[in-house]
């Protein structure tokens, strides 16, 4: 194998996000309103980034690209290593469903539905059957915490309830990317610290989080820090001292974040039977007794 060839599929397996000469341009009228200009940006796998900025920076507009939730005007995104930049609505949504968690600061549950059902919904979209749907929508709220409230509906739950919903939802799929947008925008100090536990304990697992703030104190979570200003990066910085939860927080569940979301009678490359979170964890990696209670 030549140098760069090898050098590529090191680099791929390396970094799960990597974006090169990144734009994006809104149009209004004839006039163009430059909202990314040439970014570019590695995460590796694991890693925990806050990408920073005050409004207009870019830093939405990025995380919209990185979800798929919008296509760039120019440059490359290579996600988990596929080309995702050049794809169309359909390949992008697949995308979004199979590979891309996404908690946003207004939680944007059905309020008609249970909290289950919400959890359950992604998989409607892929295919699984009722009864793998049920089992891993269970697992994904007794892994927030919230088993006990799984029939209850959004008006029934209090915000960092609904906000811990969004995420066994973002979980559910077993996501390779799990993007966080003000996570804790609209929630309380105290919640604030129960929400980034979980997301802290995810990433201790081996899930990549990348979440948007302009919070410098929800920013120390993280172990990077990425800051935009029109349009640009203009900072890169490790964290070198990053906030640790405290013990009081609820959500001591996360070391079962681990598992395997393989029910029963399932074969195991069937869509139950892909892990929750990252490869390589043992499929017993579940200690029921450190769950968090609701």
């Amino acid at each position: 194998m030549q140098h760069d060839e090898l050098s590529n599929e090191m680099r791929k397996g390396r970094f799960i996000v990597r974006v090169e000469q990144l734009s994006k341009n809104y149009y209004l009228g004839r006039t163009i309103v430059p909202a990314l200009r040439g970014v570019n940006l590695e995460v590796k796998r694991g890693e925990f980034v806050a990408l920073m900025g005050p409004s207009g920076s870019g830093k939405s507009t990025f995380m919209n690209l990185l979800g798929c939730l919008d296509r760039p005007t120019s440059g490359n995104y290579l996600l988990d290593g596929v080309q995702v930049s050049k794809m169309n609505s359909n390949q992008l949504a697949d995308i979004r469903n199979h590979k891309i968690g996404f908690v946003f600061q207004s939680f944007n549950l059905l309020s008609w539905m249970s909290a289950l059902d919400n959890v359950e919904l992604p998989l409607v979209y892929s295919g699984a059957s009722r009864a793998e749907r049920l089992w891993r929508a269970e697992r994904a709220l007794a892994m927030v915490g919230l088993k006990s409230r799984a029939r209850h509906r959004p008006t029934e739950l209090s915000g960092g309830q609904q906000q811990r919903v969004a995420i066994a939802r973002a979980l559910v799929t077993s996501p390779s990317l799990f993007l966080a947008d003000e996570p804790t925008g609209n929630l309380d100090s105290q919640t604030n610290k129960q929400i980034m536990a979980i997301l802290q304990g995810l990433n201790a697992r081996g899930l990549t989080v990348i979440l948007v703030t302009h919070d410098a104190d929800i920013a120390s979570y993280a172990h990077r820090q990425v800051k935009f200003r029109d349009g640009r990066i203009i900072s890169d910085t490790d964290t070198a001292r990053w906030t640790s939860v405290t013990p009081e927080a609820p959500n001591q569940a996360v070391s079962i974040v681990g598992a395997q979301l393989i029910a029963p009678g399932f074969p195991p490359n069937s869509s139950a039977g892909a892990q929750l979170i990252a490869p390589g964890f043992p499929p017993n990696d579940i200690d029921p007794t450190k769950q968090v209670t609701s």
